[in-house]
Order: C-alpha cells, then sequence, then structure tokens
C-alpha cells in the first residue's frame, strides 16, 4: 500500500477510486468489514481502493482526545494488509475543521481522488460541524458522477463495534473480549529499557517496555508519523497472560502493568511500569523493539505483605499463564506473526 502524506503527491487516479474515510482507530471488525467493501468494489469496478485518515486525531484539535488504541504505523500496517492501494493521511488542522461539508466532496474526494464510488460507514459524517452525510453525497454524486452506500453496523456480542467499545473495554481489561472485536489481540508496544531488577531478584526477570519509544517507521512512511508517546493503549493495571514479540517470534508470557505497590516500602512510590516475564526466555534484548499482545486478565494489582507472599503468587500466575497459553490457538494472536 503506497502511504501518501502531502496532497500534492497523490498520484494521477485517472482510472478513478473507490474511497473512504475515518480515524479507523484499532481497524476493528467494522473498520475492517468497511475496508473490505472498498476493496472489492474497487477490485470490480477497476479503480484504486483509496483511504483518508488524518493526523493527528480530529478530536486532539477541536475537542478532548482519546487515548489510541493503535499507533499510527501499526494502523496503517493493519489497514494495508486489507489489500488498499493507497492510503492518504491528512495533517488535520483548524482549518480542515472548519472545511464545509461541499468542498470536502469537490476537493478531496472527486477533485483529488476522482472518486467513482464512495463507502461510508454508519456513523460516518464529515466537514464543519460533521455536517456532511450519506444524504448530501447522494445527492452530489447525481451530478458529480459517483455512487454511494453507506454500511450498516458490525455486530459482536450483541452490541456495536466501534472505537469507543473497544476502548472502554481496554480499560476495564476486558482483552478477552475486545479480541473479538479487533479480531486479534490488543497489542501495546515499546522499547525494552533498563528496569530496577526487582523481577530478577525474585526469581522472575522482565522485559521492562517503555511504550512507544524507538519505534521505527512503518515502509513508506516518514517520521513525521511517528507517535513516541503512543505505544497503543494501556489496559487496567493488573497481570495478563499474552505473548510478547520479538524479531517476529511470538512468545509466551506474563504481562505485568501496575505501580509495584509490594516495594514501596523499599524504594518509594514508583509509576506506572509495563513489563513481561517471558516463559522459558534468557536473551538480552535491551533496546529492543517489542511487541506485547493481551490474551487474558489473570488479576489486579495488589499490594503484599512481604516478597515471600509476592514470589508465591508470580509463580501462581506463570503456571496459570502458561496453561491458559497452551490452550489457546496462536493465530489470531497478531496480524503478521510467526506461531514459534
Amino acid at each position: 500500500m503506497q502511504i501518501i502524506t502531502a496532497p500534492f503527491a497523490i498520484p494521477d487516479l485517472t482510472q478513478g477510486a473507490c474511497v473512504t474515510w475515518g480515524n479507523f482507530d484499532g481497524v476493528h471488525l467494522g473498520h475492517q468489514s468497511l475496508l473490505g467493501q472498498v476493496v472489492d468494489k474497487a477490485r470490480r469496478h477497476n479503480l484504486t481502493a483509496a483511504v483518508i485518515t488524518f493526523f493527528p486525531h480530529p478530536l486532539q484539535v477541536v475537542g478532548s482526545p482519546p487515548p489510541m488504541i493503535t499507533p499510527m504505523q501499526a494502523k496503517l500496517k493493519l489497514i494495508g494488509d486489507i489489500g488498499l492501494d493507497l492510503a492518504i493521511v491528512l495533517p488535520f488542522t483548524r482549518q480542515m475543521a472548519l472545511l464545509e461539508p461541499e468542498d470536502f466532496v469537490r476537493n478531496i474526494l472527486t477533485g483529488t481522488l476522482n472518486a467513482k464510488e464512495i463507502v461510508m460507514g454508519y456513523s460516518s459524517f464529515f466537514g464543519k460541524e460533521r455536517r456532511g452525510s450519506a444524504t448530501l453525497l447522494a445527492k452530489m454524486g447525481e451530478y458529480l458522477n459517483f455512487k454511494v452506500e453507506q454500511l450498516p453496523p458490525v455486530l459482536a456480542d450483541g452490541s456495536v463495534v466501534s472505537s469507543t467499545r473497544v476502548r472502554r473495554l481496554i480499560a476495564a481489561g476486558e482483552v478477552k473480549l475486545v479480541s473479538l472485536l479487533l479480531g486479534r489481540r490488543h497489542f501495546v508496544e515499546g522499547c525494552v529499557v533498563k528496569g530496577r531488577g526487582l523481577g530478577r531478584q525474585l526469581g522472575f526477570p522482565t522485559l521492562n517496555i517503555r511504550p512507544g519509544a524507538n519505534m521505527p517507521a512503518a515502509p513508506a512512511a516518514p517520521e513525521a508519523l511517528s507517535e513516541p508517546e503512543c505505544g497503543g493503549m494501556l489496559p487496567l493495571s493488573g497481570v495478563y497472560a499474552g505473548y510478547a514479540e520479538l524479531a517476529d517470534k511470538l512468545l509466551p508470557a506474563v504481562i505485568s502493568i501496575g505501580a509495584n505497590p509490594t516495594f514501596e516500602q523499599s524504594h518509594g512510590k514508583l509509576g506506572t511500569s509495563v513489563e513481561a516475564h517471558v516463559l522459558n526466555f534468557e536473551h538480552d534484548v535491551y533496546g529492543w523493539n517489542v511487541r506485547l499482545h493481551f490474551h487474558m486478565f489473570l488479576r489486579r494489582t495488589v499490594r503484599f505483605e512481604n516478597r515471600e507472599q509476592l514470589t508465591a503468587q508470580i509463580k501462581q500466575d506463570t503456571e496459570r499463564a502458561r496453561q491458559m497459553l497452551e490452550l489457546a490457538s496462536p493465530s489470531p494472536a497478531a496480524y503478521y506473526l510467526k506461531d514459534t
């Protein structure tokens, strides 16, 4: 998939395009259905399958931004894997927020992309004050020579799949249900950094992750799209069974997110850490990029009276995670992983 970040660099689409747009945070099942329909229409009508997304998130400009489920580079990779030919990442500014819906259609959808087919999500709006709708598009399509299709919502577990719902479930630690909505396990990513060595002292060495740090740009994507402070949305503080992805290998792990309250008396109040104890793994991977995939919530973070109690609990967590992951099918763990 070709990624374009400057409107003047968009190739000449003389044959026309099938287009959709949106933030696509998480690239969940609803997004996948919408993007898949774009690809299908494009192939049937010999058009370019194109998607427009925005950077930064519009609510960072005109509202209160939600936590990002998926970093921009990973989002673009997920979109490309569906089969899109072209992704246009438009800089979202206050000027863009004030663009009239009709101008968005004339200047971007038809004027720049030569849209012949447009596919919309069930809740898609566009333009100033979100006044643009499927009804407006259908009317404009009559004289600008394009067709419009608006898709119904996708349901999972009896409710509409949406980024808002996914965020709410991640915040609650419901990562198993999140996997159902995403079609893969939720992940965060970052760089392995030096920690305090607390896990090693207990006999359970961990990879300490700084989310979002030093993640490489996706092919053809510029540095401007990197999000050094966004490695994906962290779930509820607690302990999880999951996987650590290192060098395209998927390794079973116990993942801990929290402030290590048991060590407050000896080390002072600690900030939230992201750590993974990778089962049967002793290699030095400081500086490596890692992606942590969440399979199942095990327990909340709690303070133990002493290290012995904590060690005993970690042993239970490790054994429980091992049993869970032995039964789990690795195939939905991530979108391009090789099983180990």
